[in-house]
């Protein structure tokens, strides 16, 4: 069974990879559909991050910064949702706020996979890790809905890579 460390991993990817067919196909029909199920799910694995993780990273004084500094990144991402939601705008304008998501999105997954995970790894028991992976699939509809993510459509090969720490 997954940890939580693996749970988030693999819907990181999911995430990148859910934004990546919405930019590309963004004036199709079912876009807004996608956007609106994207919208939660993101916001879904933040509020979980947020109220199970970094609380975890907020104990110590050497990474009470890394903790505040994430959901802050979190707070970004929600500006940028909430200003989609108005699917209507024009075309331009939506695609660039997707474009700016995406490289948001990228730039939260690179830090926290290369900088607070490992963190979490090493300040964690395996024991408790496993209880939030349990707890995290209990308590959120994130799991089953990524994995229903259209699988069909070509997925460029970096997302379904690890992102690489420098």
């Amino acid at each position: 069974m997954s940890d939580i460390l693996d749970l988030l991993c693999d819907d990181h990817r999911s995430l990148q990879e859910m934004l990546a067919l919405l930019i590309r196909d963004a004036g199709a029909p079912t876009a807004e559909l996608l956007f609106g199920r994207l919208h939660r799910l993101i916001r879904m694995h933040a509020r979980f991050e947020e109220s199970s993780l970094y609380p975890l990273l907020a104990q110590t004084a050497a990474t009470t910064g890394m903790a505040r500094q994430a959901g802050e990144h979190h707070r970004q991402m929600d500006v940028l949702l909430d200003a989609l939601r108005t699917w209507n705008a024009d075309g331009a304008t939506r695609l660039a706020k997707l474009s700016v998501l995406q490289e948001d999105l990228t730039r939260h997954i690179q830090v926290e996979e290369c900088s607070l995970l490992p963190l979490i790894s090493t300040a964690v028991s395996s024991t408790r890790l496993q209880q939030l992976g349990d707890a995290y699939r209990a308590a959120s509809a994130l799991r089953p809905a990524l994995t229903m993510t259209p699988r069909a459509l070509p997925t460029p090969a970096v997302l379904r890579q690890p992102t690489r720490c420098r």
